[in-house]
């Protein structure tokens, strides 16, 4: 009788351990934010190799949840939950969602497929999270026993009655100051590797002063799991000196929240897509063939270099004031924000002067004119 008790033990033992492992699993990861009113976008991913969901239902709860569920957290707060937009897999096939809110701090949102079923693997959801006024520390994201102290609930996280799993300890956001952090390997390397001082996080976001200051390439590359959105990284700002390059890949965008600098015989060599504000020059920007920059003004005494070829390479800003402008044939330069159709130069192979030449240009013209008259 024993042996046929601790049969059936070790039977509902097993089925339950293949049931946890076989599970959809449901993760968020942790994100830095600066308490600033900059909204953030939150990945809420899924994966499973051999499940497939018909429906869903996603509860989310920040910190303590705040005085609707007797908590005392005010923020970060929750601006949007979405469950069928572009990149999730509910994309494909819905039939609509519903959206709730208790307070600020909760939501849950609810859909089921048009038709059929959809493979549970890549975004469940994107969460855009308001961190304003938050304090300095962490909160939890929890997706299970929401809103637990609210009358009629909690709400729980699941693929419409089929259950889901979630990683132990996962799903946080961490509040964190303005910071620097420096490319500390003997080596070039990836954006993405975990060499920098002054983490977190363990490479830039907009949380963190980036610099490279040591004569190695740091190279943007493509997606991590910390990111946002696929093929994008960030800074609040980048400076490079004593020879330190950074690379941004085709297909990546490199987005700079504030002013940067590129110190002399550095290099910003852009061969995807650059997003920047005021970026200060001693060293080279370089546009590769089929790249894209957008620049509020460029400044100083650097160079400024934009590849021809089949690709188009284009250079948008607002103001352009260096020693050199090179543009290759195919290459253009737009004066303006993005969208102005004032081009500066197009397909000119050779270097175009500063606007200081022009301006003394200028004068003597309107000085000739005079004498002669």
């Amino acid at each position: 009788m024993k042996k046929v008790i601790l049969f059936c033990f070790c039977l509902g033992m097993l089925f339950s351990i293949t049931q946890v492992f076989g599970a959809t699993e449901i993760s968020v990861g942790t994100h830095y934010m600066l308490n600033t009113n900059q909204e953030r976008l939150i990945p809420i991913m899924v994966s499973s190799p051999t499940e497939y969901v018909e429906g869903l239902i996603l509860a989310v709860q920040i910190g303590d949840g705040g005085a609707v569920n007797g908590g005392t957290n005010t923020a970060p707060q929750i601006a949007d939950l979405d469950i069928i937009g572009p990149g999730t897999i509910f994309n494909a096939s819905n039939t609509g969602s519903s959206l709730e809110y208790l307070g600020n701090l909760i939501a849950m949102n609810e859909t089921t497929t048009a038709s059929g079923s959809l493979e549970a693997n890549g975004v469940l959801a994107w969460l855009t999270i308001n961190p304003s006024g938050a304090a300095l520390g962490s909160y939890r994201i929890n997706l299970q026993t929401v809103g637990e102290n609210v009358d009629g609930n909690p709400w729980t996280t699941d693929f419409a009655g089929v259950p889901a799993s979630f990683p132990l300890n996962d799903g946080w956001i961490q509040i964190i100051s303005l910071h620097q952090m420096k490319w500390n390997a003997a080596s070039s390397g990836n954006w993405t590797n975990a060499t920098w001082t002054g983490s977190p996080p363990l490479f830039p976001n907009y949380t963190a002063d980036a610099v490279v200051d040591t004569p190695y390439t740091v190279t943007v590359d493509d997606f991590s799991p910390v990111s946002a959105v696929q093929g994008v990284q960030e800074a609040h700002s980048l400076t490079l000196s004593n020879g330190g390059n950074v690379t941004v890949n085709p297909q990546v965008t490199l987005s700079l929240s504030t002013d940067s600098q590129v110190g002399a015989s550095s290099v910003l060599d852009v061969q995807g897509n650059l997003e920047a504000q005021n970026l200060i020059l001693s060293g080279t920007l370089q546009i590769a063939n089929g790249a894209t920059a957008n620049v509020a003004d460029i400044s100083g005494t650097g160079v400024v270099q934009i590849e021809g070829g089949a690709d188009v390479a284009t250079l948008t800003a607002n103001s352009i004031h260096v020693s050199t402008l090179t543009v290759g044939s195919g290459g253009k330069v737009i004066l303006g924000p993005p969208g102005a159709s004032g081009t500066l130069a197009q397909g000119s192979p050779t270097p175009v002067p500063e606007p200081s030449t022009f301006l003394l240009l200028g004068i003597a013209c309107l000085l000739l004119v005079r004498l002669v008259v």
